[in-house]
């Protein structure tokens, strides 16, 4: 499947942030039951790299040599822990996480 394309079964209408200003309003004012399920569970996965990376830079002196090194491992991390999630909310969580590689690729 392309990056960015629209997997079977996902709604086409659906807006996905373009911002973390985008994603907080989604997550605390909009969006409910599964949608707002799956932010949550992009945020667990952003807070959980944000927490490793800090342990490896604390504890092991290891500099993040950019930025985006981070990302990349979110995009990673979320990609390992999709399985978790009900089959429904995989093809949802596939796109996030497409739009995510996408958005990383073009800075």
């Amino acid at each position: 499947m392309p990056c960015g394309a629209v997997p079977s079964g996902v709604p086409k209408t659906t807006a996905y942030p373009s911002s973390f200003g985008a994603l907080m309003e989604n997550l605390l004012l909009n969006n409910k039951g599964r949608v707002r399920h799956l932010y949550l569970f992009l945020c667990a996965g952003a807070l959980w790299t944000l927490w490793k990376t800090r342990n490896d830079l604390v504890f092991n002196a290891k500099i993040v040599p950019a930025p985006v090194v981070v990302i990349h491992k979110t995009i990673a991390l979320l990609t390992q822990w999709k399985i978790l999630l009900k089959k429904k909310d995989r093809a949802k969580m596939e796109l996030m996480i497409g739009e995510m590689s996408a958005s990383v690729l073009s800075v």
